[in-house]
């Protein structure tokens, strides 16, 4: 019994060449790798950051904040993940309840635009997130009301 145990202790201390020598599976949320960083923009004196971490473990986590006057009037935690079914968008404005929203096309290599959808929702019922010309363009809509935004990378200076 004392010559197993042996074994086995000295078998634990060759752990890591036991791994196998494949690369991890890439991250499904690679596609909309063009999301993260730091986005801000300046709408009527109202300035709007919004950051995202790179995709890692099937999330990207993200962040907004309002400013005006430099005050904060607006925040919210975001998170992109992806579930058996879909790609989850999860809002929690002013860091309360969570609202979810759904995009069942997974985005194609190369395309820089993604939509999201919760038709039970009262406003927005879609979030559409659009790289053009190297500016993020966001669009809400829902129930007959739409607001839209323009930002650019974090660094650039905004008009």
């Amino acid at each position: 019994m004392r010559r197993i145990a042996l074994l086995l202790g000295s078998l634990g201390a060759c752990g890591p060449a036991l791994v196998p020598l494949r690369p991890p599976p890439s991250d499904p949320l690679q596609s909309i790798g063009w999301l993260a960083g730091s986005w801000v923009g300046d709408e009527g004196g109202h300035v709007v950051e919004e950051h995202w971490t790179q995709p890692s473990g099937g999330t990207m986590i993200g962040m907004s904040r309002t400013l005006a006057g430099g005050r904060m009037t607006e925040f919210e935690f975001l998170r992109i993940e992806v579930r058996p079914d879909a790609i989850v968008y999860v809002a929690s404005p002013g860091g309360g309840a969570a609202t979810e929203f759904r995009s069942h096309a997974r985005p194609r290599e190369g395309e820089d635009r993604i939509v999201f959808e919760n038709p039970e929702h009262d406003f927005p019922k879609r979030i559409e997130y659009r790289l053009f010309e190297g500016d993020l363009h966001v669009r809400i809509e829902g129930g007959g009301r739409a607001r839209e935004w323009t930002w650019r990378r974090a660094g650039i200076e905004v008009e």
